[in-house]
Order: C-alpha cells, then structure tokens, then sequence
C-alpha cells in the first residue's frame, strides 16, 4: 500500500501544481483580454473622431459646391437676359424705320416676345433710361427663388420662368 499512497500522493501534487499553472494562465489570459478590449476601445474611438472630421470635410465641400452652383445659375440667367435684349435689340434694329415715325409697334413686338416678367421690367427700364434699376430686378428674382410662388397658378399668365 505505501505505493499507492505514495502514487496518490505525487498525483494529487501534480493535479495541484497543474491547476496552478492553469490559475496562472487564466489570469494572463484575463489581462490580455482586457489590454486586447483597451486598445480595441480606444482605436473604436478614433475612428469614430475620424468619421466625424470626414461627415464635417463633406459637409463643408457640398455647401461650398452648392454656392458655386447658385453663382453660376446667376451668371447663366444674366447671359440667357443679356442676349434676349440683345436679340431684341437686332430685331429693333431691323425695324428701325417703323420707330422713325414715331410708332411704338415695334418696341411692343419685342416686348411681347419676352417669356419672363422680368425680361418685360428690364426692356422698361431701360427704355425709360433707368439703367440701374436692372441689378434690383434680376437680384430680387434670383432671391424669390428660394420662397413659393406668390400667385396662383391660373394668375400667371404669360409669365413663365423656365429654371
């Protein structure tokens, strides 16, 4: 018998020195895990800083895209005025010799092949020589843009705005 309790008894060392080893390699594994879930935790934290910085960059582009686009409809609609006057004009001066005595039929031709109001204010102004009122005119239209229409749809008329 005194092998079998000798037997026993290096058993039961080697089981304890085993779960020892095996307490030991939980705690490290516990550790690592927990340096593992820090760093994960912090790069997480990053990225989201990263995603807020590009939402905000993105943000900032698109509005600064948007203001080009609203300035170059400007322009646009200034040259789309420019050379309704100016076609207006060529016209006016094909018929020239209608205005000659006195007759007003051709500025009203021409007034009449205008497709916006404010191509209608413009010819007025200038015809009454009030060259500075034009700015006013167009800025107020490209202003009202941004707010409903004003009347109703039957009430138009022949004013018809096409952008």
């Amino acid at each position: 018998m005194p092998d079998i309790e000798r037997d026993l008894s290096r058993l039961q060392a080697s089981l304890w020195e085993t779960a020892e080893r095996d307490e030991e390699q939980q705690r490290q594994a516990r550790q690592t895990a927990a340096a593992i879930r820090t760093k994960v935790e912090a790069a997480t934290a990053e990225t989201a800083g990263s995603i807020e910085v590009s939402h905000q960059a993105a943000s900032d582009i698109a509005s600064r895209v948007s203001n080009m686009v609203v300035s170059l409809q400007f322009q646009d609609v200034t040259r789309q005025e420019i050379e309704h006057v100016i076609t207006a004009l060529r016209r006016l001066a094909g018929q020239a010799h209608g205005l000659e005595d006195g007759s007003a039929g051709g500025t009203h031709r021409m007034q009449g092949a205008y497709t916006v109001e404010d191509e209608r204010q413009v010819h007025r102004a200038v015809a009454a020589g009030r060259q500075g009122e034009i700015v006013s005119i167009t800025t107020a239209r490209l202003r009202g843009r941004d707010r409903p229409p004003q009347t109703h749809e039957d009430d138009l008329g022949d004013n018809v705005t096409l952008f």
